[in-house]
Parts: structure tokens; sequence; C-alpha cells
């Protein structure tokens, strides 16, 4: 009767220890998963003081987020090209000093890349620029995080058009 006792005390102490490493395995795997999620926003520097005007994207991290596309819309329409678009509006599109960004680059955690970064040159231009910034220019970027979750995200809290869905990975809407 001795050996039958050890025995169920043996076999409840493995069934605790597989249990135990079943769930720590589970959570060491459930918390991996926030480590690659990436949480995009806008940054709208339409501050003067500043003597630059600009539209950013900041990447809250912690993980690197992959670009798939950008979209620039002026007055709700695609816009090709935002140096055109800015000649086309009357301005330099020399005095924008902002990074082109397309599938392929990607933000790193807790970075900001300005999109548009412009100098202007005097109060008129500088009210134009906010101006636009501010009431028709919108911007539209799609990502996606190390876990192929794709987002879509807009500088305008009542969103963008809607041009096409993330191509890759699952899609989670931001706009």
């Amino acid at each position: 009767m001795k050996t039958l006792r050890v025995d169920w005390i043996a076999l409840s102490v493995a069934i605790a220890a597989a249990t135990f490493s079943g769930l720590q395995w589970f959570q060491m795997r459930s918390s991996r998963q926030p480590g690659f999620d990436t949480t995009l926003s806008f940054d709208v520097d339409t501050l003067a003081a500043k003597h630059r005007l600009g539209i950013g994207v900041r990447n809250a991290g912690p993980g690197v987020a992959h670009i798939q596309e950008v979209t620039y819309y002026l007055d709700g329409n695609p816009v090709e090209e935002i140096a055109d678009t800015l000649e086309d509006i009357g301005l330099d599109s020399d005095r924008d000093n902002g990074i082109d960004l397309g599938p392929g680059d990607f933000i790193a955690p807790h970075d900001v890349i300005w999109l548009i970064d412009y100098g202007p040159r005097g109060r008129d231009e500088e009210h134009r620029v906010t101006d636009l910034f501010e009431r028709r220019l919108q911007v539209a970027v799609e990502y996606c995080d190390a876990n192929d979750v794709c987002r879509r995200i807009c500088s305008k809290s009542k969103g963008c058009p809607v041009s096409a869905a993330p191509r890759q990975g699952r899609a989670e809407s931001q706009i």
C-alpha cells in the first residue's frame, strides 16, 4: 500500500510540473507578440516659432514599422507627387526637406520621419502652408509590423479616403 501512495504522489507532482511548464510556455509566447508591435502617429508642426512647418510620422514602438505605402490627398483627392503639388499651389518644392517613404522603407522604434519639412520664407507663405497642413492636406500611411499585422493611419481624425486595403498580413484599420 505504501508503494501505491508514493506512485500517486509522484504522478501528481509530474502532472503539476507539466501543467506549470505548459502555462509558462503559453505566457512566454503571448508576451513575445507585443515586442514586435508598432504604433505610428502623425506629428503636424505648424508653429511658426520654429521656422519650420511639417508633417512627420512617429513610431511609438517597440517594434519596427515596415512601410507599405504613403498616399497624399489634397482636398480629398489623391496626389501623385507631393513636390509637384506644392509647386501647383504656388509653393517652392525646393524648400521642402522631407523624406520620401515608400515600400521597403522602415521606421525604427521611437523615431520620427518628417515626410514634409517646409521652411517658409515669409508670413504670407507661412500662413498658406499652415492652412495647407491644417485644412487641405491629408497623409495616409499603410504599414506592417514584424508579426505581419498591417494597419493604415491618417493624419486627419476624420480619416483619409480609402484607395486599397493593406497588401500583406492581417489588416487592422485605424482610420
